[in-house]
């Protein structure tokens, strides 16, 4: 990313607050995959094509805009994917041609901009909506997975990470008349948590004349021609916030690319202008980038003009301010925003029945929902017994709601060297903040890089950086890297070679194959003595005697509920050494309180069983410099747990202060194995080239920058938002998730 938000911040800790007003706006735009594009329907940059009615044609919109190039496509044609993409020591079936793994399009583009972040958000949900499968149907809804930032692993809070997933309503109405005419589509979105945590609905209107790839009017265009107008209103029609966009014609030639945001609240504002001159091949051009903030501490405006060409990439700011970057993609780095994991053998695709969405009424309204190994996700409140239907199956079930949750925690160990560099992070609630801190092996020593809290938007600054970092006997840390508590108050030493004893924790769910079928007895220690708790497999409750363990306006946990027969054999003196229940092989805790995350959530069928849902394959994964695309050392020999929930394969990510930006910590190339045996392998689907910095601007010397390329002409329509009306009602479930529904 070229245009950093962090030259706009006023202090560390604003950094991502224009990042969570924006996400409040659209609510797929989050703090760091923002050009995440999902699996889809649709090729990278395809021509005209898809279905409609007669002989008239739905016109491909691109997938993603960049200013210094197109996206590069599949893995097969590629260039930048032939960087030791299958290492030569993986060579068997899984890569022949006609398989899962081989088939599997791996898209690659350059991140040279963030301030096109919005519009590479929008053209990624509407890929996602098949939208050329509905020419002239008539508006249909789609759910849309709601992923940004990697979830799991920026939640920011040192508790374990469970994340629901969240799939988005959009209603889509596409249509053309004839194939000398421009496609229309229109699109309604409900954001329940716009500015001011007030209800918002996005009205969107585009006009096509030429889809991705097409020659118009004697004139190609790599992203097609099109222009676009976006308006959040409140629940009274007022304007929240507007955008525009625009892929056409410039002068001699050239393409043009113009896009404009605005939002004026009273505790912030943003603006961004972007105007961008290119030739037709988008192989070299100059850019103009204004972009304003304001929130509590002040204002700022950046103003980048921009050149570039086969060689370099150039940027100055408002001050003169010469950076160059390298347009080489040997110079460049990856960063892989999504895998799917394969079968090492065959190279089949690996699948998980980890949830699927559903309907219901509520209020005299259909609304839709998702439930899956980790609960549900509605925009409405729903209580236990209220029925739901599966939307790909039509079956009714009943919705099972417990107000606690039990969890399997199963011993695993590490050593300490492999935890040097890892964020870990502990609650100090005297401050209601996460301190921060990382093992340093050189000092033998744990050591305070910084805090956050609410108050930061869960981004780490600077505050307390340096102190040393000691724990009690019961004291320990949440560790993303491996998504565990580390009992640190046990080590004997902070030596590199010290042994940490810790567990891996996995939510019980009824319907599994190891979900007991007996009741439960359990120890707990109080504080002051050892009390009898019950897991009743019937109730799916925690029992102390016949009255159920629930918390309803607090996060409480229990832990660790130690098995009767471990208690009645005093494994390690636990009757008289509460805390040797940490170094069992296997303890459970008890989990309660308000939110959904503490909650079990549940479908029974028909019958009267219960739906299993698969958990995520998780991995323990120590990371070679071999491994990783970038060749990148950082992370040799550390340890990782790595999880797979069908869609994507999860790794952690790290958020970097100066670039204000999140970054994978490790990016691993397709062809690596994991698991016992190596029984999967990975591949790359998404990934982002980043350009590296000159120091040196002088070898740039001959790309001018042209300074006469200012403000967008472009600007806001209301005419045409004001074309897209009231939001259709009784609209038919048509797609989730860029699949079709059968």
């Amino acid at each position: 990313m070229r245009i950093k938000r962090a030259n706009l911040h006023l202090r560390p800790a604003t950094a991502g607050q224009r990042h969570a007003a924006k996400s409040k706006i659209m609510p797929l735009l989050a703090m760091v995959v923002v050009s995440l594009m999902l699996a889809g329907l649709l090729a990278a940059c395809g021509g005209s094509s898809g279905s409609g009615t007669g002989t008239v044609k739905a016109l491909t919109l691109p997938n993603r805009v960049e200013l210094s190039g197109s996206e590069t496509g599949s893995s097969s044609s590629s260039a930048a994917s032939m960087r030791s993409f299958v290492p030569a020591a993986y060579t068997r079936a899984y890569n022949d041609a006609g398989t899962a793994y081989s088939t599997q399009e791996t898209h690659i583009w350059v991140d040279d901009t963030n301030a096109l972040d919005m519009v590479n958000q929008i053209l990624g949900v509407i890929k996602d909506t098949a939208y050329n499968q509905f020419l002239n149907q008539g508006p249909y809804l789609a759910l849309v997975r709601e992923v940004g930032e990697t979830q799991t692993s920026q939640t920011g809070s040192s508790g374990t990470s469970t994340t629901t997933e969240q799939l988005m309503e959009i209603v889509v109405d596409v249509s053309r008349t004839s194939n000398n005419d421009p496609m229309i589509v229109m699109i309604w979105v409900n954001e329940d948590d716009g500015p001011g945590n007030q209800p918002m609905l996005i009205k969107g209107y585009f006009t096509v004349w030429a889809g991705a790839g097409d020659t118009y009017e004697g004139v190609y265009y790599p992203y097609g021609k099109l222009e676009a107008h976006f308006k959040g209103v409140d629940n009274n029609d007022n304007a929240i916030f507007t955008m525009a966009m625009s892929i056409g014609d410039g002068e001699n030639g050239k393409i043009q690319i113009q896009y404009i945001e605005n939002c004026n609240e009273t505790d912030f504002a943003f603006e961004t202008k972007v105007n961008a001159i290119a030739s037709s091949d988008m192989s070299e051009g100059n850019a103009y980038v204004y972009e304003y903030e304001k929130d509590g501490s002040g204002e700022c405006t950046d103003i980048f003009h921009i050149a570039y060409n086969n060689e370099y990439f150039k940027e100055k700011d408002k001050d003169d301010n010469i950076k160059v970057y390298s347009r080489d993609i040997d110079d460049m780095t990856y960063r892989v925003f999504r895998y799917k994991l394969f079968d090492a053998d065959d190279g089949s695709a690996i699948t998980l029945n980890s949830g699927f969405p559903i309907r219901f009424e509520k209020n005299g309204s259909t609304h839709h929902g998702y439930i899956g190994y980790y609960g549900l996700w509605a925009p409405v409140s729903l209580a236990d017994g209220d029925e739901v239907v599966g939307e790909e199956n039509g079956n009714t079930y009943t919705l099972v709601i417990k107000g606690g949750k039990l969890k399997k925690h199963v011993i695993k160990e590490i050593g300490l060297a492999k935890l040097d560099g890892l964020e870990m992070s502990k609650w100090d609630d005297s401050t209601d903040t996460d301190i921060v801190f990382t093992y340093d092996a050189d000092t033998e020593k744990f050591v305070q890089i910084g805090i956050r809290s609410q108050d930061t938007n869960w981004q780490v600054v600077e505050t307390g950086a340096g102190n040393i970092i000691t724990f009690g006997d019961w004291d320990g840390a949440w560790c993303d890297s491996l998504q565990a508590w580390l009992p640190l108050g046990t080590l004997d030493s902070c030596a590199p070679t010290e042994q940490l004893t810790y567990h891996q924790e996995a939510t019980v769910m009824p319907g599994s194959d190891d979900f007991p079928t007996a009741d439960l007895s359990f120890k707990y220690w109080n504080g002051s003595a050892w009390v009898d708790f019950t897991y009743d497999v019937s109730e799916l409750m925690l029992m102390n005697g016949s009255t159920p363990v629930v918390s309803t306006s607090s996060n409480d946990f229990y832990m660790p509920l130690v098995p009767a027969a471990d208690y009645t054999a005093n494994t390690d003196n636990i009757q008289t050494e509460p805390g040797a229940a940490f170094d069992l092989d296997v303890y459970y805790s008890w989990s309660t309180g308000s939110e959904e995350w503490n909650r079990l959530t549940v479908l029974k069928d028909s019958d009267g069983d219960y739906v299993s849902f698969d958990a995520p394959l998780k991995f323990t994964y120590t990371h070679a410099t071999a491994n990783d695309i970038n060749g990148d050392s950082t992370y040799d020999g550390k340890t990782f747990t790595l999880e797979y929930d069908g869609f994507s394969l999860q790794v952690p990510w790290a958020y970097d202060a100066d670039e204000d930006e999140w970054n994978p910590m490790i990016n691993l190339k397709s062809g690596v194995t994991l698991g016992d045996s190596d029984q999967y392998v990975v591949k790359i689907v998404e990934a982002g080239l980043v350009m590296s910095q000159i120091s040196d601007t002088s070898v740039a010397s001959g790309l001018t920058i042209d300074t006469t390329v200012e403000e967008p002409s472009l600007d806001y329509d209301a005419a045409k938002t004001a074309l897209v009306g009231a939001k259709p009602t009784d609209v038919e479930l048509k797609v989730i998730k860029g699949e079709l529904v059968e």
